[in-house]
């Protein structure tokens, strides 16, 4: 499936912020950048699941929330870097798009636009996000959906996000799963980083030369990927502002049904 451009003014502002002004920074605070904004996306998606919810609008109780691979992309990356997701894939409420839920088309368009914001990052971090998502990250946020969707049995406050409930199920749902995706996906990469020796036959040439290049090369990769998902572990360490109440006011204010 195609991925599309939701909105084009906000793909020209990501094009824009994330292609045309360089930055210059190092890779533990690069990887812990992608991760702490992967981390506020999760918060800020919850908010508005959660002002879907309590605004009564529709009945989500009982309907499946599934996920699956992203439709929707801000901007591609050109040359060798490519455009890596914040968000670990795309939430379906039942078989329809979750921002579909909500009528007002500037709010829906917001929420689209959350799912489609991407970052342009060298190749190893969309590797790294696959391995995880693999490994239960996809999971992990289709969990956290479903129970601020579906599951949430505390009395509705219409325009006002479930604030609690969202902090809760981020603590003890988001950062438990995410930890044990990360540290999986790292065991994986540093299990196949392994490089095989030279090996030479009896007159001395090495049999297994190119082997052993392709080897090397392959597992530099590896181990990068598998310092990205340490730095991605490290950064659930820090709550992201997103869950303070000033962050979900802001939301709550400018959401429409």
């Amino acid at each position: 499936m195609a991925r599309t451009v939701p909105d084009r003014q906000a793909a020209r502002a990501a094009r824009f912020n994330q292609l045309q002004i360089t930055r210059f920074v190092n890779p533990v605070t690069q990887a812990l950048g992608h991760s702490n904004s992967r981390n506020s996306r999760v918060v800020e998606t919850l908010c508005y699941f959660s002002l879907m919810r309590n605004c009564g609008r529709h009945n989500f109780l009982n309907v499946p929330v599934l996920i699956e691979k992203a439709a929707r992309q801000l901007f591609r990356s050109p040359g060798g870097s490519q455009a890596a997701h914040y968000l670990p894939g795309q939430i379906r409420i039942n078989t329809d798009f979750a921002w579909t839920f909500i009528s007002d088309p500037s709010t829906s368009r917001r929420l689209e636009c959350l799912f489609a914001a991407v970052e342009n990052l060298p190749a190893d971090y969309n590797k790294a996000d696959s391995a995880a998502e693999e490994k239960g990250l996809c999971e992990a946020f289709r969990h956290v959906s479903e129970v601020v969707l579906v599951r949430d049995a505390g009395r509705r406050n219409p325009n006002h996000a479930s604030r609690e409930l969202i902090r809760r199920v981020y603590l003890d749902i988001w950062i438990p799963h995410a930890t044990n995706a990360f540290a999986a996906a790292a065991y994986q990469k540093d299990a196949r980083a392994d490089i095989p020796e030279l090996v030479k036959d009896e007159w001395g040439n090495f049999v297994n030369f190119e082997e052993h290049c392709a080897a090397h090369g392959e597992g530099f990769h590896f181990d990068e990927q598998k310092r990205i998902l340490e730095r991605y572990m490290e950064s659930l360490r820090t709550a992201p502002p997103d869950l303070r109440d000033d962050k979900m006011t802001a939301i709550e204010k400018d959401f429409k049904p």
